[in-house]
C-alpha cells in the first residue's frame, strides 16, 4: 500500500481483500473473485451397525408392537374359550389348541413372523381377531422389510458440525480456532452480529497452521475456520501425506470477502483495467483459471450429503446383530433345556419314593 501511495508502481497485481480501511488509502479494481469462509471438521464416521435390525422402527414403535402382542394373545384366548360355537357343533367343551394361552402367544408371534400356526379358530369371532392381526402383521412386516433394506444399503453417519449454529450449540464439547493477523480474524472482531461476536469470543487464535492444529481437527475435538480455498488445499495436502480422508468441510459458507487488485487513487488506468477484467469475467477466463488453481479432485472430494447417498455393500458387520440374536436364542434354549432336564429328573426321583401297590 505504501508503495502505491508513493507512486512507485501503478498496479499491485495480487489478490488483496477489499476492506474499508484499505479503501481509504488506495483504489481497488472490480473484484477478481469472492472468497468465502467455512469450517474444517473431522470426517464423520459410520454409526455402529450392530443393532441395525432394530433401526427400521423407533423404540416407541417396538414397544407398541410388544404391547399389541401382549394384548392380542389373551384377547384371542378369551374369544376362543367363550365362544358357544364348539359346544353347539361338537357337543364338547374342548376348544382346540388355542384353548391354551401359551399356544395363543406362539400363534400371534408366528403370524408376526409370517409363519402362522397349526391351530386355527373355527368360530367366526376368533377368525375375525386372527384376520385383523394378520392385516396388522402384514403392514408391520412390509414396513420393516422396506426400511431395513434402506438402512442396509445407505449407511448412516454420525452427526457432524456443518454450520455455525451447530458449532455454537456444542461449545461445551468442541473448540474452534482462527489464524492470527488474517482478514477472517479482523472481520469477526469488527462484526456486531451476536452469532459472529460469540464465535470470535470463543475462538482460539493460532499463531500458525501447524501439526497440532491439524491433529486437533483430525481427532474431532477442534474446528478450524478459514477460507474454503485454503481448507481445500490443506485437505489435499493431508490426503497426499496420509492417503486417508480424515476431514470434511462445513455446508455453510459465510464472510464473503471480495478479492481485487490495488491501484493509486488518481490512476488513469483504473477504468481500462476494470473493462478488461469485466471482459475476462464475461468470457469465463477468470473462472477457468480459478478452477485450474483448485486442488485436483480425489476420493476425498465429497460432502456430507454425498456421503449419505453413497450406496453400501452389506458385509459381516451389518449382519452381526442378527447372529447375536441367533446366539441369544440358542443360549436361552439351552437354559430352558437344562431346566426341563432338571425338572424331569426331579419328577423321576419323586416317583421312586412313592410306594405303589403291587398288582398281579
Amino acid at each position: 500500500i505504501e508503495i502505491l501511495r508513493r507512486k512507485r508502481v501503478f498496479l499491485a497485481a495480487g489478490a488483496f481483500v477489499v476492506t474499508e480501511k484499505r479503501k481509504a488509502l488506495v483504489n481497488f479494481t472490480m473484484p477478481i473473485s469472492i472468497q468465502t469462509t467455512t469450517l474444517l471438521t473431522a470426517r464423520p464416521g459410520e454409526r455402529s451397525r450392530t443393532l441395525i435390525f432394530m433401526a427400521p422402527f423407533t423404540y416407541d414403535t417396538w414397544a407398541c408392537i410388544l404391547v399389541l402382542v401382549v394384548l392380542v394373545t389373551p384377547l384371542l384366548n378369551y374369544f376362543h374359550r367363550n365362544s358357544p360355537y364348539y359346544e353347539y357343533f361338537y357337543r364338547t367343551n374342548i376348544k382346540g389348541g388355542l384353548n391354551s394361552l401359551f399356544n395363543c402367544l406362539w400363534y400371534v408371534y408366528g403370524a408376526l413372523m409370517q409363519q402362522g400356526g397349526m391351530h386355527l379358530p373355527e368360530a367366526d369371532s376368533g377368525r375375525i381377531i386372527v384376520g385383523a392381526w394378520w392385516l396388522i402383521s402384514l403392514v408391520i412386516v412390509t414396513s420393516y422389510g422396506g426400511n431395513l433394506v434402506a438402512f442396509l444399503t445407505f449407511p448412516e453417519y454420525e452427526d457432524s458440525v456443518t454450520n455455525l449454529d451447530d458449532l455454537l450449540a456444542r461449545r461445551d464439547t468442541l473448540s474452534w480456532g482462527i489464524l492470527k493477523d488474517t482478514v477472517t480474524e479482523q472481520h469477526l472482531k469488527e462484526m456486531e452480529y451476536p452469532k459472529y461476536k460469540s464465535l470470535f469470543e470463543g475462538a482460539k487464535v493460532h499463531e500458525e497452521q501447524d501439526a497440532e492444529l491439524v491433529s486437533g481437527v483430525r481427532n474431532g475435538s477442534h474446528i478450524f475456520i478459514e477460507w474454503r480455498l485454503n481448507l481445500l488445499k490443506l485437505m489435499k495436502q493431508e490426503f497426499l501425506s496420509t492417503n486417508r480422508c480424515d476431514f470434511s468441510l462445513g455446508e455453510e459458507e459465510f464472510l464473503e470477502e471480495q478479492v481485487a487488485m490495488m491501484m493509486q487513487f488518481d490512476s488513469p488506468y483504473l477504468g481500462m483495467v476494470n473493462r478488461e477484467l469485466r471482459r475476462m469475467h464475461q468470457a469465463g477466463l477468470i473462472y477457468k483459471w480459478y478452477l485450474e488453481h483448485l486442488p485436483s479432485k480425489d476420493r476425498c472430494w465429497t460432502t456430507n450429503k454425498i456421503m449419505q447417498a453413497t450406496t453400501h455393500i452389506v458385509n459381516l458387520d451389518d449382519m452381526q446383530g442378527s447372529f447375536f440374536v441367533l446366539g441369544l436364542g440358542c443360549f436361552c434354549a439351552i437354559i430352558i433345556l437344562c431346566l426341563e432336564q432338571c425338572y424331569h429328573k426331579y419328577q423321576l426321583h419323586k416317583e421312586k419314593k412313592v410306594i405303589k401297590p403291587f398288582a398281579s
